[in-house]
């Protein structure tokens, strides 16, 4: 069984920002538009990165857009391939003879089988560029702008991954698509170090985040219990070097004498209740985090069935609690690492670091 351990580094306190964030959000979001339709005018260089067979027939859009035009049109089975991942789309290339069209499809009609350029990391890997903690309940927005829509408030205090930063803005992962929060409510700004076989001891190496529902009804009541149980099992945990863990045997069983309750579990995509539900949550947190690791080996992953789990992006959820539902991973670097876990106000973070 993994043993505490003292983590983290010295953060770095920001300062408050001054008093134009409103027109800097709206040049923000005007940037990421322009920025976005430059990056894929410029398609051609792309080269593909992963590739997989469309699940149903489907049409190609030209726009991120259910109802955008369509440009294209794959066949059942036909081979997709895949340019750049998003929450919700894939950006594609399909080359028919002399035609090559490129566009949009929903990550969850392509079944990803194979990963072309060695060099990415795992298919639906997100690698985090920091942590940081709300300063005070902060506004999420869903675009990098305050005249966005809400998705929902940072409590004070959460700890959240952060993607990217971009003027003033930090964008974080927010169930199937991106979230936004102004950096002048962010303090404790720690980076992730991006060649983790390079850090020292003490410095962090992964991070994710997830968001929950905060509904006060009694089955959600139990599954944010479950959710903070789960991380308080894992909090300051060691795993050591070519050391193999097990979700259910390290913080199970699921039970209400270690402090589970009764909430909502997913099955093959039929819900019900039973003990421990919300504890998948914390196992699909965990595997986003272990994603971006390249001496991490997940030996054992399933997903909660064809459609997955809604609050990470398809094909990136990890289901757990019984034998055939388990996340097992292998340290193969050559020093322990360490867990730190935040849970609060509908915020899950996992963050990873090198054990001192």
């Amino acid at each position: 069984m993994p043993r505490t351990a003292k983590i983290g580094s010295s953060p770095i306190p920001l300062a408050k920002e001054g008093n134009r964030r409103r027109a800097r959000g709206i040049i923000a979001a005007a940037l990421v538009i322009i920025f976005m339709r430059t990056l894929y005018a410029r398609a051609a260089d792309l080269e593909p990165l992963y590739s997989g067979e469309a699940v149903t027939n489907m049409a190609i859009r030209a726009e991120r857009d259910r109802g955008a035009d369509p440009v294209g049109y794959y066949d059942i089975n036909d081979t997709v391939q895949i340019l750049d991942v998003e929450p919700e789309w894939l950006f594609v290339r399909q080359k028919k003879g002399d035609k090559v069209t490129e566009g949009f499809v929903l990550r969850h009609l392509v079944n990803v089988s194979k990963q072309l350029d060695p060099s990415a990391l795992p298919y639906g890997a997100v690698q985090s560029r920091h942590i940081a903690t709300a300063m005070y309940d902060a506004p999420l927005y869903d675009r990098p702008s305050t005249g966005s829509s809400t998705l929902m408030n940072l409590p004070e205090g959460a700890r959240v991954a952060i993607l990217s930063i971009s003027n003033g803005w930090a964008k974080i992962a927010y169930f199937r698509q991106y979230g936004y929060v102004y950096m002048s409510h962010m303090t404790d700004l720690e980076p992730v170090q991006p060649n983790a076989a390079a850090a020292k001891p003490g410095q962090l190496i992964a991070a994710f985040t997830t968001a929950y529902s905060t509904k006060e009804d009694q089955l959600n009541i139990g599954r944010m219990n479950n959710i903070k149980v789960a991380c308080d099992y894992m909090q300051r945990q060691v795993m050591q070097p070519g050391e193999t863990l097990s979700f259910n045997g390290w913080l199970g069983p699921f039970s209400g004498m270690r402090g589970y309750m009764e909430a909502p579990i997913l099955i093959n995509g039929t819900t019900m209740p039973g003990y421990g539900g919300g504890t998948c949550q914390v196992s699909t947190t965990l595997y986003n985090a272990l994603l971006s690791l390249r001496g991490m080996t997940v030996l054992l992953r399933r997903a909660h069935g064809p459609s997955g789990a809604a609050y990470v992006p398809h094909g990136v959820d990890a289901a757990v609690g019984n034998a055939t539902l388990d996340l097992r991973f292998r340290n193969d670097y050559g020093f322990p690492i360490a867990f730190e876990t935040y849970a609060g106000g509908g915020i899950l973070s996992i963050a990873i670091y090198i054990a001192q």
